[in-house]
């Protein structure tokens, strides 16, 4: 018999499988309460993250539109967006996969370590499966024939952020001015469409296999696919990795590689914030923001005046106004949001808080890479694990939250140097933006409702970091 008292946080994340490389955590306050170790509280929010790896699977399957359009089933009906059939595709290479995994928090009345083991680690991750395929495709017929798209197929655990997505698009598109897809500042979504009973056809089964080997067993009928125009799969969890361009200057110009870096990464960030911005200000939050969530259209640190950037993977968004669940309403209740506006203030502070740890991620990881041609003696604080994760728990965990401590942390790392510098110039000002966004999630305790102004994503899109 145990007489200890002691509570359990769930965290559900997200996980992803395609190309870029990297990977990042965003915070999550999922919460499932034990007491005297006798379970007594309720299953809270889920809230997610995207982690790219690398895979390959080609191949071409084009889908029989005579066999497949027989029993035809309805389509999501999403306002502005086409609703296609089956037999309009031609499938040529898979290029990645999505899936869910659970992190478990553990948390102990008085800060102390788990009593029954104090060896057992803070935070423990387990995997669920696939919930998602991506395909590279091709249109056959139509207006839109032959122009490329991105399927999005979801396998049954996944249903519910299929539905999810598509119902976040039909939202924002039925925005005041907002003409069509090509408005937002997100992944195009095209339209959608249901698989049919002919994905059970042996001889489209036998394709299958033959076609993707590797790609798991073939499309369900009934299930739900998303159809996105192909813009590429650069995120910018795959900076890190990518062997920019050699430049010779470099070894002349110490500084050279870094100001590039840090030109690139600011209107990265700048242009983010907006996007995250966009969102908010229609009444949507992302919930699930990682460096993976953010498409770019180049890695190419030379071409930073060109760089643009679009959110994806709106599964798990909700509509602030009509989507939210009673256990999601707890959650802001408890930390203080009783009326609307401030639920609204605590849902996208979570947001801001996801990002600025895409931030610090990427300030350490590629911004501090221009260093790598100098030094790299001394000590490695934060070693090769410059993902959300490892700034979330430094931040939360280790620090309680003090960013004083945590800035003084990695200002000892000299590999750490040039990202150091990018957010110390001007006065600190790049350390003030990531506080601000670090600490949305108490800008309840505002004083008035002009402090909550000053952090929303498009306020931060002026802040003085990104001044010249």
């Amino acid at each position: 018999e145990c007489s200890c008292r002691w509570k359990l946080r769930i965290d559900v994340m997200l996980g992803f499988v395609g190309f870029g490389g990297g990977g990042e955590l965003v915070s999550s306050k999922n919460r499932f309460y034990q007491s005297s170790c006798n379970f007594t509280g309720s299953f809270g929010k889920k809230e997610y993250l995207w982690k790219n790896q690398s895979c390959g699977f080609r191949g071409c399957v084009k889908f029989d539109s005579e066999k497949l359009n027989r029993n035809r089933r309805r389509q999501i009906q999403c306002g502005l967006l086409d609703s296609f059939d089956v037999g309009d595709f031609q499938i040529l290479r898979q290029v990645g996969q999505q899936g869910f995994y659970e992190v478990t928090e553990w948390e102990y009345f008085g800060g102390q370590r788990n009593p029954l083991n104090p060896l057992q680690p803070s935070r423990t991750v387990a995997p669920s499966g696939p919930a998602v395929r991506l395909y590279e495709a091709k249109i056959t017929s139509g207006v839109r024939s032959n122009a490329r798209v991105m399927l999005k197929e979801f396998l049954p655990r996944g249903l519910e952020a299929g539905v999810n997505e598509a119902q976040v698009y039909q939202r924002l598109l039925n925005s005041p001015g907002i003409p069509g897809p090509d408005a937002l500042p997100l992944a195009t979504l095209l339209g959608t469409f249901l698989g049919n009973d002919s994905f059970e056809d042996e001889d489209f089964v036998e394709k299958w296999k033959r076609e993707f080997p590797n790609a798991g067993s073939p499309p369900l009928p009934g299930s739900p696919w998303l159809v996105f125009r192909w813009e590429g799969n650069l995120t910018a969890a795959g900076l890190k990795k990518y062997n920019q361009p050699a430049n010779y200057l470099d070894s002349i110009f110490a500084d050279l590689a870094f100001r590039r870096r840090r030109g690139f990464t600011k209107r990265l960030m700048q242009k983010a914030l907006y996007a995250v911005g966009f969102l908010h200000d229609r009444g949507v939050v992302h919930r699930s923001i990682g460096a993976s969530s953010l498409l770019l259209n180049t890695l190419d640190e030379n071409y930073s005046a060109s760089l643009e950037l679009k959110l994806r993977d709106l599964g798990f968004a909700r509509i602030i106004s009509v989507d939210l669940d009673e256990s999601l309403l707890k959650q802001a209740r408890d930390a203080g949001a009783n009326s609307p506006l401030e639920i609204k203030l605590f849902l996208c502070g979570e947001d801001l808080t996801a990002l600025g740890y895409v931030f610090l991620e990427l300030i350490f990881s590629f911004v501090s890479k221009a260093s790598s041609s100098g030094s790299n003696s001394g000590t490695k604080v934060i070693g090769n694990e410059t993902n959300q994760e490892t700034f979330k728990r430094l931040f939360e965990d280790v620090y309680e939250k003090d960013l004083s401590r945590l800035k003084e942390y990695l200002e000892a790392d000299p590999n750490l140097k040039w990202g150091n510098q990018m957010l110390n110039d001007n006065e600190e000002a790049g350390w003030e933006l990531i506080s601000m966004l670090l600490q949305s999630g108490n800008v309840l305790k505002s004083s008035s409702d002009a402090d909550a102004v000053d952090n929303s994503a498009t306020t931060l899109t002026q802040h003085r970091f990104f001044a010249e």
